[in-house]
């Protein structure tokens, strides 16, 4: 049963600053494509998934996926940044929505929040930083009124099925990333990247049942 992710939105999150409600991006079933000028934000959402399944994000100056904890400030909104008053706190955080099935919504929200030591603003050491737990949230598709999870393996899940993790390493790359994950020069690599992609063994059952059959 697939899911079917729904919208995204931002909070303060790289260059989209402000509320969920000023950078929220509903989506329709079927390909999304994201056409934007260089530097508008393009990568951010793939960011925000890297985040939300493994605590890291892709550092645009090096291209090395960092945990979230070793580059907050860059992934805080610089005018957010400055506008925070020393001793006041900030939030960056990101929010997912999808359906699964005919029955069921879901709300994942994942962020941190800064508290403001002093106006050196581009130094770690001049936030303190709390990471905030896993927010999920799910309604049914009648009432949609969304109810807060509480269970931990239930939260697991849900974020599991919003996109499944043999998929996973090959939804979030980037480029260079591509060469990292599939060995175009084995075999086996690429076997397995159209094993995971296209779950091929559907056809080679078919291809069992059918051989030594005369039509």
């Amino acid at each position: 049963m697939a899911s079917i992710i729904n919208s995204i939105s931002f909070k303060n999150f790289f260059n989209y600053y402000g509320e969920f409600e000023d950078n929220m991006y509903d989506l329709k079933e079927g390909v999304n494509i994201i056409v934007a000028d260089n530097g508008a934000g393009k990568s951010k959402f793939f960011n925000a998934f890297l985040w939300l399944f493994n605590d890291q994000v892709l550092d645009s100056d090096d291209k090395i996926r960092k945990n979230i904890k070793d580059v907050y400030v860059k992934i805080l909104s610089d005018k957010a940044k400055n506008e925070t008053q020393i001793r006041d706190t900030v939030d960056c955080a990101i929010q997912v929505e999808y359906t699964h099935g005919k029955l069921y919504k879901f709300q994942i929200i994942k962020s941190f929040t800064l508290t403001k030591l002093n106006n050196d603003i581009s130094d770690p050491n001049s936030w303190q930083f709390t990471l905030n737990d896993t927010e999920i949230n799910k309604t049914d598709l009648i009432l949609i009124k969304y109810k807060p999870v509480y269970d931990d393996d239930e939260k697991r899940k849900i974020i599991d099925r919003l996109i499944l993790p043999n998929f996973r390493k090959y939804s979030f790359f980037q480029g260079e990333e591509v060469d990292d994950i599939i060995d175009f020069s084995e075999k086996d690599s690429i076997e397995d990247a159209v094993q995971n992609l296209t779950d091929i063994t559907k056809y080679r059952k078919l291809v069992d049942l059918t051989e030594g059959s005369k039509i």
